[in-house]
């Protein structure tokens, strides 16, 4: 599955996502979305770029927006009066200032996860704009990445099947995952996902799929959650839980959000074979 699809998947289901543009083609739009962004929404520090159909952190980007100069500049102006965000003169002009700076410096201030993939901001560039891609908010602060992997019968009942918490490196890279998440609320994961999980069985889809999120605090202290990517297909988080499920003969609850494994019957198991060979 795309990130342009998924951005669409989730605006049907009514789940919260991150600030951003998607359906990106060209430097042009990618820059100046870019730069409304940052213009709008000052207080996120990080912006990343995804290009369309990467997965596993490969094909992402990311900038750093407050240490632009025109950041600086707006964050002392929203200081010290409104009135450039109330006239729409100053709003245009502020604006093309931004795009400015950007033009200049993104080439060299980006960061790119995987440089031998794409050694440099050209190189990300091209792929970027030729398949496609998105711009997201990157929380400020701790974040966690839970991961919820789903089961759309061809019945069309939706299931949840196992959460996980996944691991990424400080550059966004993925290095695994743990068992069952317990980073987020699970009754507001177990909803989010859900209803990202009908709204896929409405477009027909039947089978796995994994839905990713993030959560953090946000400034008054509440946890929020956004959906963020979306996996068509058998993950390999969800491989490894049912071969987990299948050694310890176990089951998950979705809604407690545990596992429990009959460790009796296994020993009985155990016991009536030994017998039975002795």
């Amino acid at each position: 599955s795309s990130k342009c699809g998924a951005k669409r998947i989730f605006s049907m289901a009514e789940v919260n996502t991150p600030p951003g543009a998607y359906d990106l083609y060209s430097e042009h739009e990618t820059i100046h979305s870019l730069a409304r962004l940052i213009f709008e929404r000052l207080d996120v520090r990080t912006w990343m770029l995804k290009i369309d159909d990467e997965f596993a952190g490969r094909g992402h980007a990311w900038l750093d927006a407050t240490k632009l100069q025109c950041h600086q500049a707006l964050t002392r102006e929203r200081e010290r009066s409104m009135s450039l965000w109330l006239d729409p003169n100053k709003q245009q002009a502020a604006l093309n200032k931004v795009v400015e700076e950007l033009a200049k410096v993104v080439p060299r201030a980006i960061r790119i996860a995987h440089k031998k993939l794409f050694p440099t901001w050209e190189a990300f560039l091209e792929t970027f704009t030729r398949v496609g891609g998105v711009i997201e908010a990157v929380p400020t602060g701790p974040v966690a990445s839970p991961l919820v992997n789903l089961l759309i019968e061809p019945s069309g009942e939706v299931l949840l099947h196992s959460t996980h918490d996944q691991v990424f490196s400080a550059d966004y890279r993925y290095v695994g995952s743990t068992f069952p998440q317990e980073s987020t609320n699970v009754s507001a994961l177990r909803q989010a996902a859900l209803a990202v999980g009908r709204s896929c069985q409405d477009k027909g889809i039947t089978g796995y799929l994994s839905v990713d999120f993030v959560s953090f605090n946000d400034a008054d202290g509440m946890q929020r959650l956004w959906a963020v990517d979306l996996n068509i297909g058998l993950t390999d988080t969800a491989v490894s839980f049912e071969v987990f499920r299948f050694i310890t003969s176990g089951h998950y609850n979705s809604i407690e959000n545990t596992f429990k494994a009959d460790v009796e019957d296994a020993h009985d198991a155990s016991n009536a074979s030994a017998s039975s060979l002795g």
